[in-house]
């Protein structure tokens, strides 16, 4: 717009002027990341529009341990404590103008491997399938072999996949030893090794006979039947078309 200015002899000019008129600051980040406990690296900016700058944030009590909102509106730092934390941010614009906006961010628990063991099985037995459960810190968690020698290896026709499901048909047997890492999304680790067996078929054999003898009529009759190699516990019962002695069980 313009404006023309006249003094008292008459002379006069004109200039244009420009004026901008800035929103009001609102804030446009909604909501923030949840962390893992003692994990470095948090960091999230907050978004406003509006206002004029220079605009300064600042924050009520109430941030996590470890964690603080600096002037430019970076939320950083090292949580200390889990739990879940409420805390209001104001932003101020060169003029005074204001606003406010509340938060809550969640710290979870340390990341660990709930799962400590996994069962054995007999090689080219399909089916095995484990899951690998965990506690602490929420999904995603994704699962690897640990890096490196300490990694080791899972047995031959096993993977794991990286919602951590073990699963496959072994194919190899013998005794293998491997360390599964877990992260989260806040990039905390956990690991846990594992040992898990895989036996050759079973083989029944009769003890202490080859053949079992018994006389009719005569009580006390009791013989082993005892499986070598698979995977125990082994339960037992009748072949097809097979009968026993009538009284035996």
């Amino acid at each position: 717009f313009g404006v023309t200015v006249t003094d008292t002899v008459g002379a006069s000019t004109t200039v244009t002027l420009s004026l901008t008129l800035n929103a009001s600051p609102s804030f446009q980040t909604f909501r923030v990341p949840s962390w893992t406990v003692n994990q470095p690296g948090y960091g999230y900016t907050l978004v406003v529009d509006g206002g004029t700058n220079p605009i300064l944030f600042e924050s009520t009590t109430g941030l996590p341990p470890g964690v603080s909102l600096s002037s430019l509106g970076v939320l950083s730092g090292t949580p200390t404590m889990t739990g879940t934390y409420s805390f209001t941010a104001t932003v101020t614009d060169q003029f005074g103008v204001s606003a406010s906006k509340s938060y809550t961010i969640t710290i979870n628990p340390p990341l660990m491997i709930a799962t400590t063991t996994l069962p054995n099985w007999t090689d080219n037995e399909p089916g095995y399938d484990q899951f690998i459960s965990t506690s602490g810190a929420p999904s995603p968690v994704v699962f690897t072999l640990a890096p490196g020698f300490a990694g080791g290896a899972l047995p031959t026709g096993l993977t794991l996949e990286p919602g951590g499901t073990i699963s496959g048909t072994p194919t190899v047997a013998g005794s293998w030893t491997f360390t599964v890492m877990a992260k989260d999304k806040a990039g905390a680790q956990a690991l846990q090794q594992y040992t898990v067996n895989i036996g050759t078929v079973g083989v029944l054999i009769l003890q202490p006979y080859l053949e079992a003898q018994a006389v009719v009529n005569q009580p006390g009759y009791s013989d082993a039947l005892v499986v070598t190699n698979g995977t125990g516990p082994y339960s037992f019962s009748l072949a097809p078309s097979s009968t026993l002695p009538p009284g035996l069980s």
